[in-house]
């Protein structure tokens, strides 16, 4: 079983990738 604190974790990744991605593309455009 995943732990809450794992979970939390991989979101938190995902998040940042998506936040730096649409900042990337925020000073691209």
């Amino acid at each position: 079983m995943i732990s809450v604190q794992g979970l939390d974790a991989e979101r938190g990744k995902v998040e940042k990738k998506v936040s730096e991605r649409s900042k990337a593309i925020k000073e691209a455009g």
